[in-house]
């Protein structure tokens, strides 16, 4: 769970379902759109030209009110130059940019900096690794040539850093191929509608897989405010959320209108199934360091599983469940499919990456847990806090275990070592035992062979939820990546008596076939990758004002500016602080004279500007008085100000 200020609800990205797209046929943006825009529907910026089913659907959500510029060049902007800050939303196709004109977009750059949701579409491995990875500080390697929609933005969460990232690997559904023409652009339609939904739900503040939290505030030698729970500027720490959706067509049952024995006189038509998902997988690494160690005694890495998924979309029918068969003078169930049976996770570090950390705990933690489990992480990080501008030991503790409740089934954690596993498994239903880990047939049958009906988690959506940490043996260098195998796949069911006696289905006839869904690609695991040494601070270099001294008797204002001794890794928190109330640097503290406020470098970036407000209170003419501003990043460093009142 991710440790955040207040219980981030679970918002759920599948939006309302809509009307299928009129055409499609790839739809391009190019030029503006009408200049009356619907309250809410995002502005575009377009690198070049892009074309994508997606931005149909969006065009189509948001119907022609959808405002969209275009820029020739993906350094600059000849639509506006000057109102970048006016978009929210900006568009790359990797079918019109290589992969070095991407990475030297300085659109792109700017985008994420300020925290703007960045659309890339039909992406090579090559975009990834010259590009969109140096943008986020993550990578998630998986086979295919190419990856459809990938969204994802650098935001502020809590106070402190986090990359939300959604992707769709394809559009059309796996296993869609066998379809006819017709069904497989109505599916591809109905898939690129979900996912356009899920993009218009994450540009007006609804992001998948935020799961609910709590944390305790900060103790130690500093009191807590408020018993304010928010991450404390001063501890480093940044999260990735990175969700996948996605769609497979399910295929037909075992019996058919043509299959059929001389033994049934009637076989129910089927219905059409395609399973579905969203799942997220978050990972935060913390900086575990104390006021006598400004430079960490090690790194706490924690990952969280959640998300969902369906056997088929709420307008379909089950290819088998409710329909009976005719079977001579009865009716029979003959067949039930496909239902879930199965969910597997497991986050794997690899090998190089295994002899960096050591397992600490993973929820559920229960080999075998029946019906409830909790997930969740509990621990605590130390780390050195400004107390007015210098130095102090402080922790923080993050607590968000939950209990959840999966009816009917079970769940066992398969984890060994560093390696983090768990399997969720059907266990019963309504009218009897049936454990298709197992593969014992005989809980899944009546006694006359013909297979019980699954339960209702099974029939509906089931809602994983999975956790675990690890600390590194010692603190794990700037640029360090961890690279872990994450993969997450379903099994749907079918349960079939495949041939009929005259009043019973013998044992031998008793079928279950799983078939697995694997989210990503099957062979081999997707890795992911993080950069684990962004929150090891970095050394300042400078800190320095626009003019020393000021004129307090006019107010004078004065520019400070933080240099470090290298471009940032990750938007960084520096606190600024000043002992005198005739430089005010931010809000009061306490009551008392001091004054601080925070300030963000930009990844990338090494430089941070702030403002001191001088004024001659409680001074003299001719007299000065002297401020000391300390800048606060992990341990102080301090520089007087002196404030003069000019002679009358």
């Amino acid at each position: 769970m991710r440790p955040q200020p207040a219980f981030r609800s679970l918002l759920v990205g599948a939006c309302a379902a809509v009307l299928l797209a009129s055409a499609f046929a790839s739809s391009a943006f190019a030029g503006s759109s009408s200049a009356h825009r619907a309250r809410g529907a995002p502005r575009v910026l377009v690198v070049k030209h892009a074309a994508n089913p997606v931005l149909g659907a969006l065009r189509q959500r948001f119907g022609g009110q959808l405002q969209v510029d275009r820029s020739s060049a993906p350094h600059r902007s000849k639509a506006a130059p000057h109102r970048l800050g006016y978009y929210n939303l900006l568009v790359l196709d990797g079918d019109n940019l290589s992969s070095r004109q991407m990475a030297r977009a300085r659109l792109l750059s700017r985008f994420a900096a300020s925290g703007r949701w960045v659309l890339a579409f039909d992406l090579r491995p090559a975009d990834f690794r010259r590009a969109l990875r140096h943008q986020t500080g993550f990578w998630a390697r998986a086979g295919g040539p190419k990856r459809r929609v990938f969204l994802f933005r650098r935001t502020m969460v809590g106070g402190s850093p986090e990359v939300q990232m959604i992707e769709a690997p394809r559009l059309a559904p796996q296993a869609s191929g066998s379809l006819s023409k017709r069904r497989r652009r109505r599916a591809a339609s109905l898939a690129t509608q979900r996912v356009a939904g899920m993009i218009a739900a994450a540009l007006h503040g609804k992001v998948p897989g935020q799961g609910a939290s709590s944390t305790a505030p900060p103790s130690g030698s500093l009191a807590s405010s408020s018993g304010d729970a928010a991450i404390p500027p001063e501890l480093q720490h940044i999260g990735w959320s990175f969700t996948q959706v996605g769609q497979a067509k399910l295929p037909g049952g075992y019996w058919s209108v043509k299959k059929g024995s001389e033994t049934l006189t009637a076989v129910p038509p089927p219905g059409s199934q395609t399973a579905n998902w969203r799942i997220t997988h978050n990972f935060d690494v913390y900086l575990d360091n104390s006021e006598g160690h400004p430079q960490g005694n090690s790194q706490i890495i924690s990952y969280e599983l959640s998300g969902e998924f369906s056997p088929k979309l709420p307008h379909e029918s089950f290819v088998q469940m409710f329909r009976t068969f005719g079977v001579g003078l009865e009716d029979k169930f003959l067949e039930r499919a496909w239902w879930t049976g199965i969910f597997e996770d497991m986050a794997t570090p690899m090998a190089e990456t295994s002899r960096l950390l050591q397992w600490k705990a993973s929820e559920p933690s229960t080999p075998n847990a029946e019906t409830n489990y909790s997930s969740g992480s509990s621990f605590k990080v130390g780390f050195s806090a400004s107390n007015k501008g210098a130095g102090a030991n402080a922790s923080y503790t993050v607590s968000n275990e939950q209990g959840y409740s999966i009816p009917n089934w079970g769940v066992e954690n398969q984890g060994s070592g560093n390696d983090l596993a768990w399997r969720f498994g059907a266990r019963s239903s309504k009218e009897g035992e049936c454990d298709v880990r197992s593969g014992y047939r005989k809980g899944c049958f009546h006694g006359d062979g013909t297979p019980i009906l699954p339960s209702e988690l099974s029939l509906g959506q089931f809602q994983p939820h999975a956790s675990g940490w690890w600390r590194s043996k010692s603190v794990l260098k700037p640029g360090t990546k961890l690279r872990f195998e994450v993969e997450s796949k379903a099994a749907v069911v079918q349960t079939t008596c495949s041939a009929w006696a005259a009043f019973i289905c013998g044992p031998y006839h008793w079928d279950i076939v799983p078939r697995y869904i694997y989210f990503s690609s099957p062979w081999p695991a997707p890795i992911y990758e993080i950069d684990a040494g962004a929150v090891v601070p970095i050394p300042v270099k400078s800190l320095s004002f626009s003019h020393n001294p000021a004129d307090g008797s006019v107010k004078e204002p004065v520019t400070g500016t933080v240099e470090l001794a290298r471009p940032a890794a990750m938007d960084t928190h520096v606190i600024v602080y000043s002992n005198n109330p005739n430089a005010v640097a931010g809000s009061p503290i306490d009551g008392g004279p001091g004054s601080q406020r925070t300030i963000v470098i930009p990844e990338g970036k090494a430089r941070g500007e702030f403002k001191i407000l001088t004024n001659d209170n409680q001074l003299k003419p001719g007299e000065h008085t002297t401020a000391a501003i300390t800048v606060f990043y992990s341990e102080p460093t301090t520089k007087q100000l002196r404030i003069d009142a000019a002679p009358r």
